[in-house]
């Protein structure tokens, strides 16, 4: 049977998958179902890679938050040492207090 005799049974409903003669279309069409699904398989895979690239971001991002919380901690640390050696009467700025 010929290729139009093939499309013409196939549009007429009368064309089965499992008849023998299909031939080469057939195995063809599968083949690049098989591909099709190959490249969503690898699709799939990309958008995973991308979620875990973003997750590591959002981790880096909130690494970076909490030094810089650390930082502020420890600006605030060091001003309330300068208001302390305020209140103490600075003993080590004080050229009065270092020479007696």
């Amino acid at each position: 049977m010929g290729k139009q005799a093939v499309e013409n049974r196939r549009h007429a409903g009368l064309f089965k998958e499992s008849e023998p003669w299909r031939g080469i279309g057939a195995r063809e069409r599968e083949r690049e179902r098989e591909r099709e699904r190959e490249r969503e398989r690898e699709r799939e895979r990309e958008r995973e890679r991308e979620r875990e690239r973003e997750r590591e971001r959002e981790r880096e991002r909130e690494r970076e938050r909490e030094r810089e919380r650390e930082r502020e901690r420890e600006r605030e640390r060091e001003r309330e040492r300068e208001r302390e050696r305020e209140r103490e009467g600075c003993f080590r700025f004080c050229p009065q207090r270092q020479e007696s």
